[in-house]
């Protein structure tokens, strides 16, 4: 039989990780939309679906968010390029802004294609107990062909795990 060690230690012996590794997990949420949200802006951001409320129960863990967002870019032969940019909120506060070359589509290629974009943060700064909500919003940066989130009632979701520290 086998024996699996971790530093030097076999399984049976280890009894919690070693200080300084991993957190708790304190919470799991999750939010999911089938709405569809349409850009054909190149410079105004518009809120995705969904967005997710937490109320975190320490104000010094860390929020881990991972979005799963389903969309549509719909291009025309020898248009531009097109792609995905997006930012993410924490209630007002912007917290992060894609390149501007995220999800990339070459301007050889005609017609929709559907994707599921995954992008996550770690918001760490978060300092409440009260409700949070936390959004995307998106733009296709490169032309005014139309990008959707949820087109055709595709299901797009949002995870939020709370971690103490």
């Amino acid at each position: 039989m086998a024996i699996i060690k971790l530093n030097n230690q076999s399984i049976s012996s280890v009894t919690a990780l070693p200080a300084g590794v991993g957190g708790k997990l304190l919470q799991v949420v999750r939010a999911t939309s089938t709405t569809t949200v349409s850009n054909t802006s190149t410079s105004t951001y518009v809120d995705g679906n969904p967005n997710l409320n937490i109320t975190p129960l320490s104000s010094s863990s860390k929020i881990y968010l991972q979005f799963n967002i389903h969309t549509q870019l719909t291009t025309a032969s020898g248009s531009i390029d097109g792609s995905l940019q997006y930012k993410i909120y924490r209630d007002s506060t912007e917290l992060i802004e894609s390149g501007s070359v995220q999800y990339y589509r070459s301007a050889a290629y005609s017609g929709n294609t559907r994707d599921t974009k995954v992008f996550d943060y770690i918001d760490d700064a978060h300092g409440t107990t009260n409700q949070i909500t936390y959004k995307y919003q998106f733009r296709n940066p490169h032309n005014t062909q139309s990008i959707a989130t949820c087109a055709s009632s595709m299901l797009s979701t949002i995870y939020a795990w709370e971690i103490a520290t």
